[in-house]
């Protein structure tokens, strides 16, 4: 038999072999992903811990806002006092009647106590005060904290898509699963510490990305 017609029969016969591996592989990877993104916590339970762990959820603003509200409804109170103390004699010596017994004795001595208090409202503070207005400061950094988490939730799904493609080269594949890692990392640092450990606990659990 010809050799070169053997050689184009085991090519035309090998040749779809690789694809058909690659296929299956990111078939796999995209099942595992698909799998993670079902389970992993959802992006207002994300939003919602990293709020938590930045002390700016909605409960504590307002809680603060209601304080803040209340504190304008509490008067200022004064208080002043004093005390003082006083000692008085005089005598009166009579060279008629005794030169060394006093003809006439005064004397006077007492202690006084004072005490002063002061209760008054400022009642423009109810319309306009200024420790709610501190609290109102807090919603800008309340909305950083929710379109960073989101940003970051959304950019860790989009890699781990693209690891999916089969036309990623070893080096391409390999940048884009660091930058999954960081992304996650973020994230945990973000929800201080819990969206890390629900990740580890679901990618125990799920489907390997290749067949052993």
């Amino acid at each position: 038999m010809n050799p070169a017609v053997i050689t184009l029969v085991a090519l035309s016969v090998g040749s779809p072999l690789v694809p058909v591996v690659a296929t299956e592989a990111q078939g796999l990877l995209a099942a595992r992903n698909e799998a993670l993104d079902a389970q992993e916590p959802p992006i207002l339970e994300v939003q919602r811990r990293a709020l938590a762990a930045a002390q700016l959820d909605a409960g504590r603003l307002d809680g603060l806002r209601a304080g803040a509200t209340w504190r304008a409804l509490l008067p200022v109170l004064e208080v002043s006092g004093g005390y003082s103390q006083s000692n008085l004699d005089e005598s009166t010596i009579l060279d008629e009647y005794s030169a060394t017994t006093p003809w006439v004795l005064r004397g006077a001595g007492g202690q006084a106590y004072e005490a002063r208090a002061k209760v008054s409202w400022d009642l423009s503070r109810l319309a306009y005060s200024g420790d709610v207005l501190d609290v109102t400061q807090l919603l800008p950094m309340q909305n950083r904290v929710v379109e960073r988490a989101t940003e970051l939730f959304f950019r860790r799904r989009r890699l781990r898509a693209e690891l999916e493609r089969s036309d990623l080269s070893a080096a391409e594949r390999r940048e884009r699963s660091i930058a999954v890692e960081e992304a996650t990392a973020l994230l945990s640092g973000l929800t201080g510490g819990w969206f890390g450990e629900q990740v580890s606990l679901l990618e125990k659990n799920a489907p390997p990305a290749r067949r052993e």
